[in-house]
C-alpha cells in the first residue's frame, strides 16, 4: 500500500511498528525531518537499527563513535548509513536541516557496528543496453545477507533515470519490503505496481510491500526517481534472491528483439 501523507513539515514520522502498525512489514520505519540544531535520541533496546542519511548535515553518535556526514541533496551522491546491533543508543544532532530514515527490527545477535560512507558502497548500473534502456537505473546495497548475514535487515538505494523502470522485470520475494521515494523535482511522479494494482507515487511517499507481491516501478518522463529500500529477513528464510514473474521471464533472455515502431 502507498502512504502519501504530507511529510514535508519537519518532525518525526513513525510509519510502521514491528508488532503494531503495519506489523506485516516486521520493521519499525521512521522518517526523521530535523530542524537545524535539533537533537534526536533513541534509547537502547533489543532491536538492531540502521540509519540512512537522505539529505542534510548531521553529527551521529552511535555505538561509541561520533561521525559527521553531509549529503547536500539526495541526487548528489549516494548516502551514508549506520548499522548497529541491539543494546546501543543513538543521538543525532542536525547541523543543517536534515532528513534521515531509521529502521529497526528485533535481533539479539551481537555484531560489530558499521558505518557506510559513499565511497564504501559500489554503485551498479543495471538495465544498460537492454529493453532499449527502459530499465536504466543505478542500484546500491549497503548491506544484505552476503555481507551482513547476522542482520535481520537489508538496506539500499535506487536511482531511476527519467522515464525508466525499476524493480524490473516484475519480481517478488516472500520477505516484506519498504520503499521511500524522492524525486529530483518536487512535482515529480511515477507509478508503483503491487501485482495488478497501480499506485501513483510522488515525492516523499512510502510504499509498503507484503511478501509474495510483484512490485515493478516506473518514473515519469522528465523526472529522476530515488527510493531507499529495506527488506526484513524472515526467520529461517532470509532474502537472497528475486523471483521473476513467469509471464515476464522472457525479458531476461539474451539477444531480445523488441518491436521498434511502424515501418518508416
Amino acid at each position: 500500500m502507498i502512504i502519501n501523507k504530507d511529510f514535508k513539515p519537519l518532525g518525526c514520522y513513525d510509519i510502521t511498528k514491528e508488532n503494531k502498525d503495519y506489523a506485516f512489514t516486521g520493521m519499525d520505519f521512521t522518517i526523521l525531518r530535523l530542524a537545524k540544531g535539533e537533537i534526536y535520541k533513541r534509547a537502547k533496546d533489543n532491536k538492531e537499527f540502521a540509519l540512512l542519511l537522505v539529505e542534510g548535515s548531521v553529527e551521529v553518535s552511535a555505538c561509541g563513535k561520533s561521525t559527521n556526514a553531509t549529503r547536500r541533496a539526495v541526487f548528489e551522491i549516494n548516502g551514508y548509513a549506520w548499522h548497529c546491533p541491539c543494546g546501543e543508543d543513538l543521538e543525532i544532532k542536525s547541523i543543517e536541516e536534515s532528513e534521515l530514515l531509521l529502521i529497526s527490527a528485533e535481533n539479539n545477535t551481537s555484531f560489530e557496528p558499521k558505518i557506510y560512507s559513499p565511497k564504501d558502497v559500489k554503485v551498479q548500473r543495471l538495465g544498460d543496453g537492454i529493453w532499449d534502456n527502459a530499465g536504466l537505473r543505478d542500484v546500491l546495497t549497503f548491506f544484505d545477507y552476503d555481507n551482513a548475514p547476522y542482520s535481520k535487515l537489508v538496506l539500499g538505494e535506487v536511482f531511476a533515470l527519467p522515464g525508466r523502470w525499476s524493480s524490473y522485470p516484475p519480481h517478488c520475494h516472500s520477505q516484506p519490503e519498504i520503499y521511500y521515494y524522492r524525486f529530483d523535482k518536487s512535482q515529480g511522479f511515477g507509478a508503483a505496481f503491487l501485482n495488478d494494482e497501480a499506485h501513483t507515487i510522488k515525492d516523499r511517499n512510502v510504499l509498503l510491500i507484503p511478501g509474495g507481491i510483484n512490485h515493478p516501478q516506473v518514473a515519469a518522463a522528465g523526472y529522476s526517481m530515488y527510493f531507499a529500500w529495506t527488506i526484513k529477513h524472515l526467520d529461517h528464510n532470509p532474502w537472497t534472491t528475486r523471483h521473476f514473474d513467469p509471464d515476464h521471464q522472457w525479458l531476461m533472455e539474451d539477444n531480445l528483439k523488441l518491436w521498434n515502431g511502424l515501418p518508416k
